[in-house]
């Protein structure tokens, strides 16, 4: 029993630690990858990574962080950031499909977007596996 207290401890201790350097970073990176070579500043584009990066690095990292310190509480909360990523990254997936049709270009032509579209699938496969299998409620 001691064990799990200490792992729980460690737990609590590493999301103390990286929960606001996950928030900066992850803000940071989001904001200089949507404007990154933009002459014209904020565009619709912009939208895609900072969504991706936004729901990615910032919401799943917490989620990860939280699910590991357990519990009902934050195993809530995980689902919830869980569920937050994958309405950000749907909409960031919404944008990039808007501003391909927009243009008149053709989807899922490079490794990026196809990878892209795989994990998008895993990852509403994982909500719907996670809100039905994992809920502590049921």
């Amino acid at each position: 029993m001691a064990g799990s207290t200490e792992a729980k401890d460690n737990s609590i201790r590493l999301f103390n630690m990286m929960v606001v350097p996950v928030l900066v970073y992850g803000c940071i990176a989001a904001y200089i990858g949507a404007t990154y070579g933009l002459q014209a500043g904020w565009t619709w584009f912009s939208w895609h990574p900072f969504c991706m990066t936004i729901g990615y690095v910032v919401l799943v990292g917490n989620a990860i962080l939280l699910k590991k310190i357990g519990g009902y509480t934050n195993t809530k909360y995980h689902a919830a950031l869980m569920m937050a990523c994958m309405v950000v990254t749907c909409f960031g997936w919404y944008v990039i499909y808007t501003a391909k049709e927009m243009k008149g270009k053709p989807h899922l032509t490079s490794y990026h977007g196809q990878l892209g579209a795989a994990v998008m699938v895993s990852n509403i496969a994982l909500a719907l596996f996670g809100m039905v299998g994992l809920n502590p409620d049921w």
